[in-house]
């Protein structure tokens, strides 16, 4: 069983581990530097 990140809804590309912004926590696409909210429905970070 992995806890990686899906991948980057836009783009496909690698999503980081979750990051600790001012007010959520996001991951953000180490390909196009896209930033996802963890409950942005795109994203399986479970």
């Amino acid at each position: 069983m992995s806890d990686e990140p899906k991948g980057c809804p836009n783009c496909g590309g690698r999503l980081t581990e979750p990051i600790s912004g001012d007010v959520h926590c996001y991951v953000e696409c180490t390909a196009c530097g896209s930033r996802f909210d963890l409950k942005d429905p795109r994203i399986d970070v479970a």
